[in-house]
């Protein structure tokens, strides 16, 4: 009967599978194709299950991801470490720029009061010149002679 029972078994499939250390070193060892088999039909089992169900947290257990290889990892991190310079690069700039444009628009009030008495003022030189274009030609002479003191 043993011999019977030994026939009845089939033969288990192996499958040669690739697997890392932890320091990063791989290996190779043989697995069988049975235990991919029982996951695949686990799966699929759970697959059929979580559809009858209205809960929604029946599905959350399976979680799908996709895994980087540390080469990509690192080009990752590094990407994401140059987005970070530069987005407080720009925050930096923004801030220089606003102070640069308060200390020019603060220049500009400032001439702006100083030259405020001025802009309404005429000279006695303008007021004459405005008169004479309107007269005609200039006389030869100064009509008017003001002294300051």
């Amino acid at each position: 009967m043993d011999i019977n029972a030994e026939e009845a078994v089939p033969p288990v499939e192996f499958k040669w599978k690739v697997k890392r250390r932890c320091d990063g070193t791989r290996y190779v060892v043989k697995r069988p194709v049975r235990n991919q088999v029982l996951k695949k039909r686990e799966a699929q089992l759970n697959k059929e299950r979580t559809g009858i169900s209205t809960d929604d947290d029946a599905f959350s257990g399976v979680k799908l991801g996709h895994y980087f290889c540390r080469e990509d990892r690192k080009k990752q991190l590094e990407h994401e470490r140059m987005r970070k310079i530069r987005h407080e690069q720009r925050i930096n700039q923004a801030k220089l720029a606003n102070t640069d444009k308060l200390i020019v628009d603060m220049a500009y009030r400032k001439m702006a009061r100083r030259q405020a008495p001025l802009d309404a003022f005429t000279s006695t030189r303008e007021y004459l010149s405005q008169r004479h274009e309107q007269q005609g030609p200039p006389p030869p002479a100064p009509i008017l002679a003001v002294t300051t003191v």
